[in-house]
């Protein structure tokens, strides 16, 4: 059996919030980790693999996140085996309409 965990990359909370005055926006150059509820869940998936009840092959966690995301990851304990990128390959979209008969 195999466990999946979704994961994601957050602003730390303990760092104080910065505003870029040029845009106006929120800076997020600060720390980042994981989600709070994501480290739950990581730790009752290794848990579970732990416990022996249940045979579990492998824990798999899915990010959408930048490559600092394994970092995060190394920091809650779980060891990264492959990072597998499964983005689609783009094409030229739908079909354009056809030209209006007069």
């Amino acid at each position: 059996m195999k466990i999946c965990v979704l994961v994601k990359e957050v602003p730390d909370a303990a760092v104080q919030k910065r505003i870029d005055a040029s845009t106006g926006r929120m800076d997020r150059s600060g720390e980042k980790n994981l989600n709070p509820y994501d480290t739950h869940a990581i730790e009752a998936a290794m848990q579970i693999k732990e416990g022996g009840n249940v045979e579990v092959e492998e824990i798999v966690a899915v990010t959408m996140g930048p490559e600092s995301a394994v970092r995060a990851l190394n920091a809650c304990g779980l060891k990264v085996t492959s990072i597998a990128d499964v983005t689609p390959i783009p094409h030229n979209g739908c079909r354009p309409p056809k030209k209006r008969r007069v």
